[in-house]
């Protein structure tokens, strides 16, 4: 039985296996979903982990467990769990808009808009808990959001100043070369006159 979790289930006997299987079926038949006090809304496994965690950390220090303010705190640790996830969405598809700056602005929107709609799905799954705690991480999400997008496009706007200065350098550095090549052999052979020079500083 110690290494009973480590045996394939298939390679147990047929019985027990039907037996377990029944087991499972019983327990989780006589088990009604658990529902936040506030909205009504299904416990995620989590939410109800982090639920029974509180609650048996109360009973060890001797304390009573207060429903209301376990479930408070289960309430702010999941809305903060679903923000998370729902900023890898837009942290993601910064990384990705990242790689091809510069864009221009409806470039970068277009980029953003499918994974930002995605951020907000996430937040809507996970978040558990009353109104007011969901708004104010839903408020934290949104500012998030903006945040990194205003990153992006200053990231951009680098990018961008970044290309356009190496464009000039070779351009100009071009353009010199062009307007010095008559006189470059004059001037590898030190015997250009002062005025001459004057000539091509002008």
């Amino acid at each position: 039985l110690q290494h009973l979790g480590s045996v394939p289930f298939g390679s147990l006997r047929p019985r027990f296996v039907e037996q377990v299987q029944e087991l499972r079926r019983k327990v989780f038949g006589a088990c009604g979903i658990m529902r936040s006090p506030a909205g009504g809304k299904a416990v995620t496994g989590s939410a109800l982990f982090a639920l029974l965690e509180a609650h048996l950390e109360t009973l060890n220090r001797g304390a009573v467990p207060q429903l209301g303010s376990v479930w408070q705190q289960v309430s702010r640790q999941e809305c903060g769990r679903a923000v998370e996830e729902a900023l890898r969405h837009v942290s993601a598809a910064c990384l990705e808009a990242a790689a091809g700056l510069p864009a221009d602005d409806e470039e970068i929107n277009d980029a953003m808009r499918p994974k930002v709609d995605e951020a907000w799905e996430v937040f809507a799954a996970v978040a558990l808990g009353s109104e007011d705690v969901v708004q104010e991480h839903r408020a934290d999400l949104e500012q998030s959001i903006k945040d990194s997008i205003a990153r992006l496009r200053k990231e951009n706007e680098a990018v961008a100043t970044r290309q356009n200065e190496a464009w000039l350098r070779q351009e100009c550095q071009s353009l010199i070369d062009d307007l010095l090549k008559e006189h470059r052999p004059r001037f590898d052979a030190e015997i250009m006159t002062v005025g001459e020079c004057d000539e091509v500083d002008e």
